[in-house]
């Protein structure tokens, strides 16, 4: 728009604020799956931290999946295979998303909250919902699909976690 020179320093920071993005993702990444390895939801390695209480074990076995992934997913140029990580992610992230919100009726009844609360939580909580679905939608076809094989890896783990922590204890 303006020259040559102005478009290379908005590169620039482009790449310095997705260099950024990326390590805040990281952090988080690593506080959340630490946060699920102390309640026991995660394997206790993710829990694990160092001497500055960073948990470093886990942000190490999370970029090995996500390399992983990206290698899985490798594209002839660098644009079309952030468009199929990006695309996952969404849709990835939209699975819980979308369980979470189908759950707000039942978490306003049980808070007994007032009909006219309970009636605008609901329209809006459905609202969000149909836009979720709207989202996966627009991923397209491929992210649904290797998303949902993801998802379906996922269940087997809630399955062991699932039967780890039931009482019926008739394995013990």
């Amino acid at each position: 728009m303006f020259n040559d020179t102005v478009g290379q320093v908005i590169t620039a920071l482009a790449v310095i604020a997705c260099i950024g993005s990326l390590l805040g993702w990281q952090f988080t990444n690593a506080q959340v799956s630490k946060a699920a390895a102390d309640i026991r939801l995660f394997p206790k390695v993710f829990g694990e931290v160092n001497k500055s209480n960073a948990p470093v074990k886990g942000m190490l076995i999370m970029l090995a999946l996500e390399l992983g992934l990206a290698i899985m997913t490798i594209s002839p140029n660098l644009v079309s295979q952030f468009n199929i990580l990006l695309n996952l992610a969404v849709f990835i992230n939209m699975v819980p998303y979308i369980l979470s919100l189908t759950g707000l009726e039942v978490i306003l009844r049980k808070k007994n909250v007032s009909a006219q609360e309970y009636k605008t939580g609901a329209v809006i909580g459905t609202l969000a919902v149909v836009y979720s679905i709207y989202g996966v939608y627009a991923c397209g076809q491929s992210a649904v699909f290797w998303g949902a094989i993801l998802t379906l890896f996922g269940y087997i783990f809630y399955g062991f976690i699932a039967a780890r922590d039931s009482n019926n204890g008739s394995m013990a």
